[in-house]
């Protein structure tokens, strides 16, 4: 089945969204954000019209409509010890996405491929001073595991969506 689309300015700007909404799903597994579409995915078993509400912690840049990722400090610590709690709503987004990026699906395998938590580590001695890095620790050995193990299952799910739509000669 062949299906043409005409990208016209206005399927332009609706595809754009939605590959932005598809980096926020793919971001916030991997940090276990709580703060932004979970929540309104837990909180609807009390309230069906939160999801009118609009996502927390979500902006629009004025200038070019593109969508800013605010307050994420609540994934992949805090996020990480509630996972328990909310990974079926985390879980619940990640399994109904196969729409994604070519350079996300990258940048995740070149992190999974690299040694992730030495990369963070890394960064955070870079980033900091000396009177921070004596404040807070470096990112926890467990807290590393679950962002390896994280990036395995999207990458997963991406894997999954190649096969459900690869055309019957295995091109996609």
């Amino acid at each position: 089945m062949l299906l043409l689309l005409v990208l016209t300015p206005e399927v332009l700007e609706r595809l754009v969204e939605l590959a932005q909404w598809s980096d926020l799903i793919v971001f916030d597994y991997l940090i276990a954000n709580l703060d932004r579409v979970v929540n309104n995915l837990y909180n609807f078993q009390w309230n069906a019209d939160i999801m009118a509400a609009p996502a927390h912690n979500l902006a629009r840049q004025t200038d070019s409509a593109l969508l800013v990722f605010l307050d994420n400090e609540s994934g992949l610590l805090h996020g990480y010890r509630l996972l328990k709690k909310y990974e079926a709503y985390h879980g619940l987004l990640l399994d109904n996405l196969c729409v994604y990026r070519r350079s996300t699906v990258e940048a995740l395998e070149q992190l999974r491929a690299a040694n992730v938590g030495r990369r963070l580590n890394a960064l955070f001695e870079r980033t900091t001073t000396a009177q921070i890095r004596d404040v807070l620790p470096p990112l926890p050995e467990k807290s590393v595991k679950i962002l390896v193990d994280r990036i395995d299952r999207v990458l997963g799910q991406v894997q999954k969506c190649r096969e459900l739509f690869a055309d019957t000669d295995g091109r996609r």
